[in-house]
Formats: C-alpha cells, sequence, structure tokens
C-alpha cells in the first residue's frame, strides 16, 4: 500500500549531520543509531488490533516499493519533471524463533527488516514494524512499533517477541517505510513478512 503525500518539510541538513558524524555508508543498523524523533514522520503506525479482513486490506496492493514522485504539478495542470525522485524496497525479512537467551525463559521470535536499494534521491527515511499474533479471525500486536530513522538503507536488528509460553501459534511481522526527498516529497509503503507458525505464545 502507498500513500504519496507533500509538504512534509523533514530537517536535511541535521540529517547530513549526522550521517556524517556517524560516518554511516552502505547499510546502516537502524537500532544503534537511529534518528532523532522530531525527523519522524507521524502519520506512520500500524493499528494495535486487525481483522482478517483488514490484514488483506493492509496488504492487498503488495507493494513493497516506495516510489517518491519526481514529477510536481505546476499549477496549469501539466506534470512538470523535476530531479529528487528516489526510491526504496521495505524487506520486512523471514522470521526466526531462538530458544534460549534473550533473558527469557521460552525463547523469543522475530526478524530483521530493512530498508534496501534506495537511491541516492531518498534523503531521509522511515521503517516501522511490528510482531503481530493470529488469534482466531484476529490479529493482535504483540511487540513494537520499531521505529528507526535514517538517510536511506537501514536494517532493524532488535525487531523480536520474547515468548510467554510454548504453545504453537502464528505470526508474522509487518513493515512500513516512508522516504523523503530534498523537496519534502514523500512516499510510504508497506509489506509482511509471510505466516510463520512457532511454539511460541
Amino acid at each position: 500500500m502507498r500513500l504519496n503525500t507533500t509538504g512534509l518539510r523533514l530537517r536535511i541538513l541535521t540529517a547530513a549531520v549526522v550521517t556524517a558524524l556517524l560516518g554511516c555508508t552502505g547499510v546502516a543498523s537502524a537500532d544503534a543509531a537511529p534518528m532523532p524523533p522530531s525527523h519522524a514522520d507521524t502519520a506512520l503506525h500500524l493499528p494495535d488490533t486487525m481483522t482478517d479482513a483488514d490484514m488483506q486490506a493492509l496488504l492487498a496492493t503488495d507493494n513493497d516499493i516506495i516510489d517518491v514522485p519526481d514529477q510536481t504539478d505546476d499549477g496549469s495542470g501539466l506534470q512538470t519533471s523535476l530531479a529528487g525522485g528516489g526510491r526504496c524496497f521495505v524487506d520486512p525479512g523471514a522470521m526466526w524463533q531462538r530458544k534460549s537467551g534473550s533473558n527469557t525463559q521460552f525463547g523469543t521470535i522475530g526478524s530483521k527488516p530493512r530498508l534496501r536499494d534506495c537511491t541516492a534521491g531518498v534523503r531521509t527515511s522511515k521503517l516501522e514494524s511490528s510482531v503481530y499474533k493470529r488469534s482466531g479471525d484476529f490479529w493482535s500486536k504483540v511487540a513494537g512499533p520499531f521505529v528507526s530513522w535514517g538517510t536511506g538503507n537501514m536494517i532493524q536488528r532488535s525487531v523480536a517477541y520474547r515468548c510467554a509460553g510454548t504453545d504453537r501459534n502464528t505470526f508474522k511481522v509487518i513493515s512500513l517505510g516512508s522516504g523523503t526527498n530534498s523537496r519534502g516529497d514523500s512516499a510510504i509503503a508497506t509489506d509482511s513478512t509471510g505466516e510463520f507458525s512457532f511454539d511460541c505464545s
């Protein structure tokens, strides 16, 4: 699902300074060096509970590409091409289970979502991921949101749910990402892992 918005003005200069200070190149570890919350697009939120229909509607378009437009309306109804478009791919990864560690008796489940293949036109980016558990006809958020900010490619390394028992349950991770170009134009995309069953409750 993709929603294009305009007028979102992020502090690009501050983002560039943070990136320079951190010496980030290539893929950044979003958990290790998140940007301040002032850079967040507060419109990005995933609901706490969804029905199967809600889940299907959220993911129906199967659009995992953040595609920031490189055109703008000049007021005459004509689309004027401008430099500054960009794109990233939202990749929620595959879910895993660790039976021990993480200071929990029953282990943890999770994934390592990422934004990948971001082009130079993406100046700031955000990734929000949550773990959902199926219960009957509903999906409930059991961990998250895990929110990270960056200037392009990033990996979230702490998207995890601590199991409270060993009953068999079905889970998925949903990731919602956004990218913004130098003009403040932004776009949003959503993707999820498949459904994974684990001995985790």
